[in-house]
């Protein structure tokens, strides 16, 4: 499971060094059999706003205090998870994601670990972090995809669905949810004022959106960057598909409230839903990265290792663009046409996976391509439908699973917040 942070290398510290020495050895909340003192859960805001590139001032950090401890006691809730299940998460497989966090950053491992000691960044901080997001991962491996199943019915009532709302828009989204409440123990103005202050920050830098949603969303789709996928407004609550009417594709929304929470949006795409009757031909978007690589022996060895860890952990279509857009030595070229006009090497090597997944590298001697199918229109293929179908259903059932998962363990666990 990769980690999207893009460091600034550049922190200020978010209280004075007497009130860090009055809360040192203070307890923030009690999870069970642990806890997160004040300390953990400064040293984890210091850790936030720098991955996120969020302001680093005083009012935004008190604001968006409740999410981030919020978030910490999910985290504990799911090492613990994954402990009662006897999943373990080495530290090899820690250091593993350090590895690759640090080449993201074009920088050794050793190097790393000297620019975040030298900008006050906690390096258990950053651990702890990976280690839930890796147990997690063994989690839903374990307990939620083998729950993940579709019958034959399943996708023909969908495609009927489709078939009644055809002519209408349908919408490709990320979500940010900053939920309030009792359980939360969060205050309603305080998270309404945190959501608005982080929804006008992504309007001004739609790019942040995927790593901003990894560290402050509370929905299961943090994870990926906070997307959801296709969805219709017969799926979604009245508030949200009221503002995704009146949203531009590539924009981010106000904070929308919802039931328990404020919600962002980040709209990637829409279309009329037109399933084709088999009278046009097929239309995909496919996203390539293109590696260059060096004639040295050496130097070319360090770009194919990057390749192999771009492959194994690249999340999406969203993810893809903010990868290669941090790599001087690769490339994005976008492909979205009818299948005939792309190259057939790229179609044929993306036709067996689905939508935001990576298809089969393409090797040259100077060059090696990575195709991400992003999307399929058209075509009239039915079986081209029902694969695109059965990855949306099983998407949005994971989606669901996962978040009655966590609500069965924050409901069943001793919480006490302290903040």
């Amino acid at each position: 499971m990769r980690l999207l942070l893009l460091f600034c290398f550049l922190i200020v510290g978010f209280v004075s060094p007497q009130a860090h020495a009055q809360r040192s050895d203070s307890i923030a909340a009690v999870v069970n059999e642990d806890v997160i003192t004040y300390t953990d859960l400064y040293d984890r805001m210091n850790l936030v706003i720098t991955s996120s590139r969020m302001p680093n001032t005083q009012e935004f950090k008190e604001r968006l205090l409740p999410q981030v401890l919020t978030g910490m006691i999910t985290e504990q809730l799911q090492i613990q998870e994954a402990e009662r299940l006897g999943l373990e998460t080495t530290e090899e497989e820690i250091d593993g994601a350090f590895a690759e966090l640090a080449g993201q950053n074009e920088l050794t491992p050793e190097q790393f670990q000297t620019v975040l000691r030298r900008d006050g960044i906690n390096l258990d901080s950053l651990r702890k972090q990976m280690k839930s997001q890796l147990a997690w991962g063994k989690v839903i491996q374990s307990q939620i995809r083998p729950r993940v199943s579709l019958s034959d019915s399943d996708i023909d009532e969908e495609i009927e669905r489709l078939k009644r709302r055809e002519g209408q828009e349908e919408y490709f989204i990320a979500e940010i949810v900053l939920p309030y409440g009792e359980d939360t123990n969060a205050d309603e103005a305080e998270v309404r004022n945190t959501a608005r202050d982080l929804s006008r920050q992504l309007q001004a830098d739609i790019r942040k959106f995927p790593s901003a949603a990894r560290q402050f969303s509370q929905s299961p789709t943090a994870a990926g960057g906070g997307i959801i996928g296709w969805i219709t407004p017969d799926q979604m609550s009245e508030d949200i598909a009221l503002a995704l009417e009146n949203m531009d594709v590539e924009s981010v929304s106000q904070a929308i409230k919802t039931d328990g929470s404020y919600t962002i949006l980040f709209l990637r795409q829409k279309r009329v839903i037109d399933l084709n009757n088999g009278e046009d031909e097929e239309r995909l978007n496919i996203k390539t990265a293109i590696f260059d690589l060096p004639q040295d022996e050496a130097e070319r060895k360090v770009i194919q290792d990057d390749i192999d860890l771009f492959v194994r952990d690249v999340k999406g279509c969203l993810d893809i663009i903010q990868q290669i857009t941090r790599r001087d030595h690769a490339t994005l070229r976008n492909y979205d046409d009818t299948v005939s006009n792309i190259p057939q090497n790229i179609v044929g090597a993306v036709s067996d996976v689905n939508i935001g997944n990576v298809g089969t590298p393409i090797e040259t001697s100077n060059s090696v391509t990575v195709p991400m199918l992003c999307g399929r229109d058209g075509g009239g293929s039915l079986i081209a439908l029902e694969r695109e179908v059965e990855n949306r259903m099983g998407m949005q059932r994971m989606d669901v699973l996962q978040k009655q998962y966590l609500r069965d363990l924050i409901s069943s666990a001793y919480i006490e917040r302290r903040v």
